[in-house]
């Protein structure tokens, strides 16, 4: 039985602003880096070929107001959910998935988080290695591999039973 903490199957950053943001004034900055919405969410879609195993996006947004999720074109919002499938995504794209949130911040002018405290992108892309290394460890392949998914699977279906 794998332990599905430490495969690593969706981690999440908070882009954190100290004022309230308007859907305005960030789905123009969004849409330039690339970012489709749908419904109450943001995405941004890979380029490259994509495995039936593998995800298709690299990272997902969800805007919140006060930890509330929200609809960003209904309400104001003061923090972005920043989640990325990082088992599901081959190392390279986790990798561009953790340089696009420092572009989305640098366009926002706001600060990154992680489990409540604020990261640099050095501090991301240690915990991007560390977070690889321990799935390679729990799954006995890398992240983005077919096999990795596959034991996702047989471990969320034997919850299931």
């Amino acid at each position: 039985m794998i332990d599905l903490r430490k495969v690593h199957e969706k981690e999440a950053f908070d882009l954190v602003s100290p004022r309230m943001l308007s859907w305005k004034s960030v789905q123009p900055k969004m849409e330039k880096l690339g970012f489709t919405f749908i419904d109450d969410f943001a995405e941004m879609m890979r380029k490259d070929q994509v495995h039936p195993w593998q995800s298709e996006a690299i990272a997902s947004c969800d805007f919140l107001s006060r930890g509330t999720p929200v609809y960003p074109d209904e309400a104001d919002f003061d923090s972005i959910r920043y989640s990325v499938l990082i088992a599901t995504l081959p190392e390279e794209q986790a990798a561009a998935a953790i340089h696009l949130l420092f572009l989305l911040s640098s366009e926002l002018s706001l600060h990154v988080s992680y489990a409540g405290r604020q990261v640099s992108r050095d501090d991301s892309l240690s915990l991007l290695k560390s977070w690889h290394a321990e799935t390679l460890a729990e799954a006995g392949d890398v992240s983005g591999s077919e096999s990795a998914r596959i034991l996702i699977h047989m471990e969320y279906e034997k919850h299931r039973a």
